[in-house]
């Protein structure tokens, strides 16, 4: 297949071949400043994978290309961020004993922004940190502009506490969303935080690298200058079920289920069980939709699942 995303012709173009792990590919001609947004949504039509769903790898990742990478990187931070509030910050600030997932996320951006405590510890520096609420939201969007400055070493504490998270299940979005609106954006921007620190400070430690949506596609060229990229598909499911059991951005989740829902459906059809009963009837509507066109009817596990 072929695609061709820009009738714009003043720039060279960019081939992307994108594979699936099955080894069927598509071809897309793109000009350098398209998002991979774009290449997502040619990906999403003639691949028949939801964009919610597609991690796409560059296998042969560089450095100079995760350094390319940063400013893109850096703006979505900034994008991240302005969307909270500095009263975001104070209702977090309150806790006189915050829950454990908000004492590690403000422990984390503690170590991030090298927050010097003096003789303070534990959450009293975390709410000396959060002590000028709005002061506290301009440094983290300012954090990308001084990220070649940030020890390593504050990283690493930082990284430790979020290996302990991931290896008890708990690094994921869903669990800070349940209790902060701030630690649930907060997680975003960690997340960004990692990737841009490495690439300033080990560059030589990349080995494949995954294209973010918001990035222009020829931040992902080579270092041989060739006007190609090779791209690995790997689609992943996990994001729709976390949305679906968070109630966040249930609509878009939907949308998706309805293109894969049969290919998973221990998870698709219990999920479709629990938004058939919700007071929202777009929802409802949504989720019957799902059911009739999916599935057909007598299907013993769908009747199961719909009856718990």
């Amino acid at each position: 297949r072929y695609a061709q995303l820009s009738s714009r012709v003043a720039m060279a173009k960019i081939v992307v071949t994108v594979q699936k792990m099955t080894g069927e590919e598509t071809v897309i001609e793109v000009d350098p400043q398209d998002k991979v947004s774009d290449i997502q949504n040619v990906v999403a039509r003639d691949m028949g994978v939801p964009h919610l769903c597609q991690k796409l790898w560059i296998n042969n990742g560089t450095g100079s290309m995760l350094r390319r990478a940063n400013p893109g990187m850096g703006r979505k931070q900034e994008e991240i961020i302005a969307f909270l509030k500095p009263r975001d910050v104070a209702e977090v600030k309150a806790f006189a004993r915050p829950p454990e997932v908000v004492y590690q996320m403000m422990f984390i951006v503690n170590y991030l922004l090298q927050t010097k405590s003096g003789e303070d510890n534990g959450w009293v520096a975390c709410k000396r940190m959060m002590a000028d609420t709005r002061g506290f939201l301009e440094t983290l969007q300012q954090w990308h502009t001084t990220v070649q400055d940030v020890q390593s070493c504050e990283v690493e504490k930082a990284k430790k506490i979020v290996d302990k998270l991931a290896e008890d299940g708990k690094w994921s979005r869903k669990y800070f969303d349940r209790v902060s609106l701030l630690c649930g954006v907060l997680f975003d921007w960690v997340e960004l935080a990692f990737k841009m620190h490495k690439a300033w400070h080990r560059p030589g430690d990349v080995c494949a690298v995954e294209m973010e949506d918001f990035q222009t596609v020829d931040t992902y060229l080579g270092d041989d200058g060739e006007p190609k990229i090779q791209v690995t598909l790997v689609a992943d499911y996990k994001v729709v079920f976390e949305r679906l059991d968070m109630g966040s951005q249930v609509e878009d989740a939907l949308d998706t289920l309805q293109v894969i829902a049969t290919k998973c459906p221990d998870q698709s059809l219990p999920a479709l069980a629990k938004y058939l009963r919700s007071d929202t009837e777009w929802w409802r509507q949504k989720s019957l939709t799902i059911v009739q066109n999916a599935f057909q009817k007598g299907d013993l596990s769908m009747a199961e699942a719909l009856a718990e």
